[in-house]
């Protein structure tokens, strides 16, 4: 048993001492590839194209308070239809609201 042991830990040491020795190489193409990644999204949402698709879905998603949105989703009118509360139950809760 300890002698078939010995000869596989053997047989995997090449890939252990790959590893161990190109972990430094491994690590910093990671970093690379990380950044990439945080480039590429950065780049995309910045493009037209994602910034309209967003405005697109804020829009459906204001759903029936769109029209009461419109003229400011900071006030109180807007901040109570989403919340589906009368003006006064958010003043309530949020006096420092526009428009409480």
């Amino acid at each position: 048993e300890l002698a078939a042991l010995e000869a596989y830990l053997l047989k995997i040491k090449p890939g252990c001492d790959f590893i161990t020795e190109n972990l430094d190489g491994r690590i910093t193409a990671r970093v690379k590839e990380s950044q990439s990644l945080k480039d590429a999204t950065a780049l995309l949402k910045g493009s037209p194209v994602y910034r309209q698709a967003m405005e697109e879905q804020h829009q459906e998603d204001l759903g029936e308070c769109k029209g009461i949105c419109e003229k400011s989703e900071d006030h109180v009118d807007c901040k109570a239809c989403i919340g589906k509360t009368s003006v006064p139950g958010y003043c309530a809760s949020h006096p420092a609201t526009a428009g409480c």
